[in-house]
């Protein structure tokens, strides 16, 4: 199965999308890699960047472990997942300060990092967790952001969601 989509502005969906509510897509069962390339200007035109893309499997069993791999350009990443992380993040949009909330305790540290429209990582952090906690506070405002839509993705213990978050007035 192959698709070829090209988006103007984020959310960036490969089926596209209705004011930000995803298109729906069901894949038939098999192996997929889902390749992202930003381009310097609209509708796929001016300078290539540096592309993304994401190997996934499609399985039938909902509990069956996944393992994802990343790769930006030439240099490769690989996790392993089992399971999602369920975190929120609110308030959502925010002036700068948000809190995350997580379903369950998580404990040890959690990294983030946080991602322009056009997929470039603005930051990555560390923070250490001396005891179990549901819900941590992270100030993007230090971070001189501009008012706009920003993708923030969230790991513990090899668990990652990445969450859509906009930035407003402060």
């Amino acid at each position: 199965q192959s698709k070829t989509a090209t988006e103007s502005g984020a959310p960036y969906a490969l089926y596209g999308d209705n004011a930000g509510n995803y298109n729906a897509w069901t894949p038939a069962l098999g192996s997929y890699t889902l390749k992202g390339t930003p381009y310097t200007g609209s509708g796929g035109s001016g300078t290539a960047g540096s592309f993304l893309s994401v190997g996934f499997t499609v399985v039938n069993n909902t509990a069956a472990a996944t393992t994802a791999r990343s790769r930006e350009g030439a240099a490769g990443t690989e996790a392993r997942r089992v399971g999602g992380l369920q975190v929120t993040a609110y308030p959502n949009p925010t002036p700068g300060r948000i809190s995350l909330r997580f379903s369950e305790p998580v404990d040890g540290s959690i990294s983030y990092s946080l991602y322009a429209a056009n997929g470039k990582r603005l930051l990555a952090a560390r923070q250490a967790l001396p005891q179990p906690v549901r819900e941590v506070g992270i100030d993007l405002g230090a971070y001189g952001l501009a008012n706009g839509v920003y993708y923030l993705a969230v790991e513990s213990r090899q668990r990652r969601r990445t969450l859509r978050i906009v930035i407003g007035d402060r």
